[in-house]
């Protein structure tokens, strides 16, 4: 049985947000892959376009900075927590209230 660090807290969170918040395109019905994938791919790209733009108008650079090292760059909390000087259940917190000022900032 595994014990529970409490200094250590991270929040869980799935990466793939963007596919619950974003519904995909309604792809044509004519049956071509290759058309579908780009149709969706220019859609992802714009609906990263606009969170980049939310991203850099709403958030802090401290949590600008966390999300942009946990999500685009793979890295660990406690990892970008040594890099930054702070603790870790402090770059959760950047993380989680970032991704809830994008949520009410990017309605889609």
């Amino acid at each position: 049985m595994s014990r529970l660090d409490y200094r250590f807290k991270e929040i869980c969170f799935d990466p793939s947000f963007l596919e619950a918040i974003i519904p995909a395109p309604v792809p044509g019905d004519n049956g071509d892959e290759e058309e579908r994938k780009e149709e969706r791919a220019r859609f992802v790209r714009s609906k990263m376009r606009e969170v980049r733009r939310a991203m850099a108008l709403s958030l802090t650079s401290r949590q600008n900075e966390c999300l942009i090292l946990y999500y685009l760059r793979g890295h660990p909390q406690r990892e970008i927590a040594a890099h930054l000087g702070i603790h870790q259940t402090t770059v959760s917190q950047h993380i989680h209230y970032a991704l809830k000022k994008l949520r009410r900032v990017c309605i889609f």
